[in-house]
Protein backbone atom coordinates (compact mmCIF):
# COMPACT_ATOMS: atom_id res chain seq x y z
CA UNK A 1 0.00 0.00 0.00
CA UNK A 2 2.94 2.35 1.25
CA UNK A 3 4.81 1.98 -2.02
CA UNK A 4 1.57 2.20 -4.07
CA UNK A 5 0.25 5.58 -2.67
CA UNK A 6 4.26 7.14 -3.40
CA UNK A 7 3.54 5.74 -6.78
CA UNK A 8 0.79 7.71 -7.39
CA UNK A 9 2.39 10.81 -5.66
CA UNK A 10 4.87 10.79 -8.28
CA UNK A 11 2.89 10.43 -11.33
CA UNK A 12 0.83 13.03 -9.74
CA UNK A 13 3.94 15.22 -9.55
CA UNK A 14 5.07 14.62 -13.24
CA UNK A 15 2.34 15.40 -14.72
CA UNK A 16 1.61 18.46 -12.94
CA UNK A 17 4.79 19.34 -14.21
CA UNK A 18 4.48 18.06 -17.48
CA UNK A 19 1.01 21.17 -17.34
CA UNK A 20 3.68 23.07 -15.51
CA UNK A 21 6.02 22.74 -18.90
CA UNK A 22 3.04 23.47 -21.97
CA UNK A 23 1.28 25.77 -20.20
CA UNK A 24 4.59 27.96 -19.89
CA UNK A 25 5.41 27.26 -23.74
CA UNK A 26 1.77 28.70 -24.91
CA UNK A 27 2.21 31.64 -22.77
CA UNK A 28 5.93 32.13 -24.54
CA UNK A 29 4.52 31.74 -27.92
CA UNK A 30 1.49 34.20 -27.20
CA UNK A 31 3.89 36.42 -26.04
CA UNK A 32 5.75 36.42 -29.32
CA UNK A 33 2.67 36.60 -31.73
CA UNK A 34 1.62 39.56 -29.34
CA UNK A 35 5.45 40.93 -29.65
CA UNK A 36 5.24 40.80 -33.34
CA UNK A 37 2.12 42.63 -33.05
CA UNK A 38 3.16 45.64 -31.65
CA UNK A 39 6.61 46.00 -33.45
CA UNK A 40 4.43 45.63 -37.00
CA UNK A 41 2.38 48.83 -35.32
CA UNK A 42 5.32 50.96 -34.29
CA UNK A 43 6.79 50.32 -38.15
CA UNK A 44 3.57 51.55 -39.26
CA UNK A 45 3.22 54.44 -36.61
CA UNK A 46 7.01 55.49 -37.88
CA UNK A 47 6.16 55.20 -41.18
CA UNK A 48 2.88 57.20 -41.23
CA UNK A 49 4.35 59.84 -39.38
CA UNK A 50 7.32 60.62 -42.18
CA UNK A 51 4.62 60.36 -44.49
CA UNK A 52 1.85 62.43 -42.89
CA UNK A 53 2.29 65.59 -45.34
CA UNK A 54 3.19 63.87 -48.40
CA UNK A 55 0.13 63.72 -50.94
CA UNK A 56 -0.77 61.86 -53.91
CA UNK A 57 0.95 62.72 -57.12
CA UNK A 58 -2.27 62.35 -59.64
CA UNK A 59 -5.80 63.70 -59.88
CA UNK A 60 -8.52 61.06 -58.69
CA UNK A 61 -11.02 62.95 -61.50
CA UNK A 62 -8.47 62.46 -64.73
CA UNK A 63 -9.20 58.66 -63.97
CA UNK A 64 -11.14 57.14 -66.68
CA UNK A 65 -14.88 56.67 -65.77
CA UNK A 66 -14.87 53.02 -66.04
CA UNK A 67 -13.27 50.43 -68.92
CA UNK A 68 -10.29 48.31 -68.91
CA UNK A 69 -7.10 47.74 -67.23
CA UNK A 70 -4.65 50.89 -66.69
CA UNK A 71 -1.86 51.56 -65.65
CA UNK A 72 -1.19 52.30 -61.70
CA UNK A 73 -0.55 55.55 -60.33
CA UNK A 74 2.96 56.61 -58.85
CA UNK A 75 3.81 54.91 -56.14
CA UNK A 76 4.30 56.72 -52.50
CA UNK A 77 7.96 56.66 -51.62
CA UNK A 78 7.48 53.84 -49.01
CA UNK A 79 10.90 51.59 -48.52
CA UNK A 80 10.00 48.23 -46.73
CA UNK A 81 12.40 45.09 -47.61
CA UNK A 82 9.19 42.54 -48.45
CA UNK A 83 10.98 42.44 -52.27
CA UNK A 84 8.74 43.23 -55.26
CA UNK A 85 4.91 42.06 -54.73
CA UNK A 86 3.97 42.33 -58.42
CA UNK A 87 6.81 39.93 -59.98
CA UNK A 88 4.78 37.35 -61.89
CA UNK A 89 1.70 38.30 -63.32
CA UNK A 90 0.89 41.86 -61.86
CA UNK A 91 4.67 43.15 -63.02
CA UNK A 92 3.04 45.77 -65.30
CA UNK A 93 0.89 46.58 -62.86
CA UNK A 94 -2.08 44.82 -63.70
CA UNK A 95 -3.83 42.36 -61.40
CA UNK A 96 -5.82 39.02 -62.27
CA UNK A 97 -9.29 38.17 -62.16
CA UNK A 98 -11.80 40.87 -63.20
CA UNK A 99 -9.47 44.13 -60.53
CA UNK A 100 -7.22 46.41 -61.90
CA UNK A 101 -5.19 48.89 -59.92
CA UNK A 102 -6.76 51.92 -60.12
CA UNK A 103 -10.40 51.57 -58.14
CA UNK A 104 -11.97 51.12 -61.43
CA UNK A 105 -13.28 47.39 -62.80
CA UNK A 106 -15.36 45.53 -65.34
CA UNK A 107 -18.55 44.65 -63.97
CA UNK A 108 -18.54 41.48 -61.72
CA UNK A 109 -16.36 40.25 -59.49
CA UNK A 110 -14.57 36.90 -58.79
CA UNK A 111 -15.33 35.12 -55.73
CA UNK A 112 -13.22 36.25 -52.06
CA UNK A 113 -13.04 40.22 -53.33
CA UNK A 114 -12.69 42.59 -50.65
CA UNK A 115 -14.23 46.00 -50.95
CA UNK A 116 -13.15 48.97 -48.80
CA UNK A 117 -14.76 50.52 -46.40
CA UNK A 118 -14.01 54.43 -47.45
CA UNK A 119 -11.19 55.94 -49.04
CA UNK A 120 -7.76 54.74 -48.35
CA UNK A 121 -4.35 54.60 -49.90
CA UNK A 122 -2.54 51.59 -49.73
CA UNK A 123 1.32 50.92 -48.51
CA UNK A 124 3.27 48.21 -47.36
CA UNK A 125 1.67 45.78 -50.02
CA UNK A 126 3.41 42.46 -49.82
CA UNK A 127 4.66 39.25 -47.78
CA UNK A 128 5.06 39.62 -44.25
CA UNK A 129 8.17 37.57 -44.37
CA UNK A 130 9.08 37.13 -47.84
CA UNK A 131 11.11 34.14 -47.11
CA UNK A 132 8.30 32.33 -45.45
CA UNK A 133 4.85 32.55 -46.85
CA UNK A 134 3.79 30.91 -43.94
CA UNK A 135 4.24 33.44 -41.43
CA UNK A 136 2.32 35.29 -39.68
CA UNK A 137 -0.21 37.88 -42.12
CA UNK A 138 1.24 35.85 -45.27
CA UNK A 139 0.38 38.52 -48.21
CA UNK A 140 -1.62 41.42 -46.64
CA UNK A 141 -1.48 45.22 -46.76
CA UNK A 142 -1.92 48.33 -44.78
CA UNK A 143 -4.67 51.02 -46.13
CA UNK A 144 -5.00 54.31 -44.75
CA UNK A 145 -7.71 56.22 -44.80
CA UNK A 146 -7.75 59.98 -46.55
CA UNK A 147 -9.51 61.32 -43.72
CA UNK A 148 -6.22 60.73 -41.21
CA UNK A 149 -8.61 58.51 -38.83
CA UNK A 150 -6.56 55.69 -39.22
CA UNK A 151 -7.00 52.38 -41.49
CA UNK A 152 -7.26 49.03 -42.29
CA UNK A 153 -4.52 45.66 -42.75
CA UNK A 154 -5.77 42.96 -45.28
CA UNK A 155 -4.34 39.82 -44.40
CA UNK A 156 -4.05 36.51 -45.94
CA UNK A 157 -4.34 37.98 -49.10
CA UNK A 158 -4.07 36.50 -52.75
CA UNK A 159 -0.75 37.83 -54.42
CA UNK A 160 -0.81 40.05 -56.97
CA UNK A 161 -4.49 41.04 -56.45
CA UNK A 162 -3.78 43.85 -54.43
CA UNK A 163 -2.98 47.38 -56.32
CA UNK A 164 0.12 48.44 -55.15
CA UNK A 165 1.70 51.08 -52.41
CA UNK A 166 0.61 54.50 -53.50
CA UNK A 167 -2.86 53.79 -54.92
CA UNK A 168 -6.23 55.60 -53.97
CA UNK A 169 -8.99 52.95 -53.35
CA UNK A 170 -12.36 54.59 -53.11
CA UNK A 171 -14.78 53.77 -50.82
CA UNK A 172 -16.84 50.17 -51.71
CA UNK A 173 -13.95 49.27 -53.84
CA UNK A 174 -12.03 46.54 -54.66
CA UNK A 175 -9.02 46.23 -52.84
CA UNK A 176 -8.11 42.36 -53.74
CA UNK A 177 -9.30 38.84 -52.76
CA UNK A 178 -8.02 36.83 -49.91
CA UNK A 179 -6.36 33.85 -50.86
CA UNK A 180 -7.12 29.99 -51.33
CA UNK A 181 -4.89 28.57 -51.01
CA UNK A 182 -4.45 30.68 -47.52
CA UNK A 183 -1.48 32.86 -47.28
CA UNK A 184 0.32 33.12 -43.87
CA UNK A 185 0.15 31.07 -40.83
CA UNK A 186 -3.77 29.73 -41.01
CA UNK A 187 -5.98 26.81 -40.54
CA UNK A 188 -7.63 27.84 -43.94
CA UNK A 189 -8.67 30.74 -46.16
CA UNK A 190 -9.91 33.45 -44.98
CA UNK A 191 -9.82 37.18 -44.06
CA UNK A 192 -8.40 38.87 -41.38
CA UNK A 193 -9.16 42.83 -41.36
CA UNK A 194 -7.85 44.24 -38.62
CA UNK A 195 -8.99 48.52 -38.10
CA UNK A 196 -5.85 50.71 -36.68
CA UNK A 197 -6.31 54.05 -35.55
CA UNK A 198 -4.30 57.33 -36.49
CA UNK A 199 -1.60 56.38 -33.45
CA UNK A 200 -1.31 52.97 -35.50
CA UNK A 201 -3.08 51.12 -32.40
CA UNK A 202 -5.37 48.10 -33.37
CA UNK A 203 -8.61 48.61 -32.25
CA UNK A 204 -12.22 46.84 -32.05
CA UNK A 205 -13.25 46.91 -35.77
CA UNK A 206 -16.48 49.26 -36.14
CA UNK A 207 -17.04 48.61 -40.13
CA UNK A 208 -19.51 46.77 -42.34
CA UNK A 209 -18.89 44.06 -43.96
CA UNK A 210 -15.80 43.52 -45.75
CA UNK A 211 -17.90 41.77 -48.93
CA UNK A 212 -20.64 44.23 -49.41
CA UNK A 213 -22.98 42.85 -46.82
CA UNK A 214 -22.43 39.61 -47.67
CA UNK A 215 -20.06 37.16 -45.93
CA UNK A 216 -19.59 35.38 -42.49
CA UNK A 217 -17.59 36.88 -39.80
CA UNK A 218 -15.71 33.59 -38.29
CA UNK A 219 -14.26 34.63 -35.40
CA UNK A 220 -14.54 38.65 -33.98
CA UNK A 221 -12.14 41.06 -32.14
CA UNK A 222 -11.21 39.98 -28.61
CA UNK A 223 -9.54 37.06 -26.29
CA UNK A 224 -9.86 33.66 -28.06
CA UNK A 225 -8.73 30.37 -27.23
CA UNK A 226 -6.90 28.37 -29.98
CA UNK A 227 -4.97 24.92 -29.86
CA UNK A 228 -5.36 24.87 -26.05
CA UNK A 229 -4.11 28.59 -25.22
CA UNK A 230 -5.70 31.74 -24.66
CA UNK A 231 -4.36 34.97 -26.63
CA UNK A 232 -5.62 38.25 -28.57
CA UNK A 233 -7.17 38.40 -31.32
CA UNK A 234 -6.73 41.88 -32.73
CA UNK A 235 -8.95 42.01 -36.09
CA UNK A 236 -11.86 40.06 -37.04
CA UNK A 237 -12.13 37.03 -39.46
CA UNK A 238 -14.15 36.82 -42.57
CA UNK A 239 -15.29 34.15 -45.03
CA UNK A 240 -17.41 34.56 -48.15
Amino acid sequence: MTDRRYANVWQKMLLEEQEEKERAAANAESQRMLDDYDRMLQGAAVDRQRNAERKLGYDTAALPASGGVTQPPPRLPYDFDLGDPLAGPGADGYLDGDIVVNGHHKTGYPSRTVFSPQDCVTRQVGWQNAKNHKEGYGYRAYCDFTDGTGGIVIAHMQPDTIPPSGTLIGANEPMGRYGNPATGDVTGPHLHRGQYDSSGRLIPPNLPSPFRERGQMLSPYGMRTLRGRTRMHKGEDWIE
